[in-house]
């Protein structure tokens, strides 16, 4: 299959998906246009322009190579974003004006040397990205210190975001390596899911980015990989989204018990569930590469592998947390911390140097979760004792399913293909059934 005409699709998903983001977020804005003070509305209408020009340069991102046709976007993105950012810092009429003008020239600015030089990158435009990038951090961070809430953290992962996408663009890494698409469209990902968000609770945006991740990726290999007539990589890539749609659902439910019971049980969960859907549609492009190229991918790879442990040790805590005392979960929840990082670093291709390959260290990382594994046979048997016959089945349907589609997902390249597939849906109908809402919030 063609990764470039991959990235082509989700390009034109992402922005899809930015303009549906961003209908409910005009909406929303509307709602309490009356409600709020000028200033909050003028900044949260400009940070919908900001949505917009992610949007185009989500477009031409994925049309056009080389940076020529991004710079605009890009331009006017920050122009947007740092007037928002503004119009929220101070009240301050002056620095408004100030900030109208300093905007307009680098539009202007940023117009110029795109018409001038469309073939290269400008060292004079990096160098005014850069201090434009820079201003817009140091407002971001501002807020957060000054205001802080999920939205202005949410703000600042966007920029970080944006950072390594233009890093990657700038120094050729998708021209060289078009499978690494995802890391163009993470920025617009995000803003989506804080833009479909606003005004609503802030663990939407957790589900939401993860959903819309699983969307851009599923539907971008899938169609790829169908015209190309790659049967094994546009099956896979369906009956992989399925599963990892379901464990999205459950997120929200968790996320909002542990937001109200501060129970940090329904938090090891989100995490887990989290933790599998990115490593189920990381295995999507991992499994694209090796079947179109014929190796491993070994930055996916070590993606996969960290995002594997981090599962792991929230499968772990999940287990051990209602077993023992709060003292005793502390020092449970370091150890397992500890685990992770020794187990991450152990991964790590620098590290490895051909010393020992995954198969190697796979055993440590399935014997730790065997400690979960039994633990949660305690848990069960304390839910059966109880007489919560439901709550033991529904947990040992949704957990056993989730942790049975990891191994499923790590253990594929190893199964015959067929075998995996009817693995994926069996595992994939456990957690649905399982799941205690699916999705509701979207209803909401």
């Amino acid at each position: 299959m063609d990764f470039v005409f991959a990235s082509m699709i989700a390009g034109l998903v992402t922005s899809l998906l930015l303009v549906v983001s961003l209908i409910v977020y005009a909406r929303s804005v509307h709602s309490v246009k009356g409600r709020i003070a000028s200033n909050t509305l003028h900044a949260l209408i400009l940070f919908g322009g900001a949505g917009v020009a992610l949007a185009g340069l989500s477009v031409a991102s994925s049309l056009y190579s080389g940076t020529a046709a991004n710079r605009p976007w890009i331009v006017l993105f920050f122009a947007f974003l740092i007037v928002s950012q503004v119009k929220v810092a101070t009240k301050s009429k002056r620095i408004h004006y100030a900030t109208y003008g300093i905007v307009i020239l680098a539009i202007l600015f940023g117009m110029v040397v795109a018409h001038a030089s469309p073939t290269q990158t400008s060292p004079i435009l990096l160098f005014v990205l850069s201090i434009i990038f820079a201003a817009s951090l140091l407002l971001s961070l501002f807020l957060l210190w000054d205001s802080p809430s999920p939205f202005s953290a949410g703000m600042l992962v966007l920029l970080a975001a944006f950072l390594v996408s233009w890093i990657s663009i700038v120094s050729g890494i998708f021209q060289q390596n078009p499978e690494y698409f995802l890391v163009l469209f993470v920025p617009a990902i995000i803003d989506s899911a804080l833009l479909a968000s606003m005004l609503k609770p802030w663990r939407r945006i957790i589900t939401l980015v993860v959903l819309f991740t699983g969307i851009v990726v599923g539907t971008s290999m899938f169609i790829a990989s169908f015209l190309a007539g790659d049967t094994r990589i546009w099956l896979l890539t369906v009956f992989s989204f399925l599963a990892a749609f379901s464990a999205i659902g459950g997120i929200d439910f968790f996320v909002e018990q542990y937001q109200e019971t501060r129970a940090r049980i329904p938090g090891y969960i989100s995490i887990f569930l989290v933790s599998l859907s990115l490593l189920i549609i990381n295995h999507i492009i991992f499994f694209g590469v090796f079947e179109t190229y014929g190796h491993n991918d070994w930055n996916l790879l070590y993606l996969e592998w960290v995002i594997g442990v981090v599962a792991a040790g929230a499968y772990v805590m999940t287990s051990i947390q209602p077993m023992v005392s709060t003292g005793t979960s502390k020092y449970a929840r370091r150890f397992v911390l500890a685990f992770m990082a020794v187990m991450t670093v152990l991964g790590n291709e620098y590290v490895r140097y051909g010393r020992w390959v995954y198969d190697d260290i796979f055993p440590l990382l399935l014997s730790f979760v065997g400690i979960g594994v039994i633990g949660y046979i305690l848990v069960v048997r304390r839910l059966l004792d109880s007489g919560n016959r439901n709550a033991a089945a529904n947990f040992v349907g949704l957990m056993t399913g989730a942790l049975a589609t990891a191994f499923v997902i790590e253990y594929s390249d190893n199964l015959p293909f067929v075998v995996t597939l009817i693995l994926l849906i069996i595992t994939t109908v456990m957690i649905y059934r399982s799941s205690p809402r699916e999705f509701s919030f979207l209803t909401e």
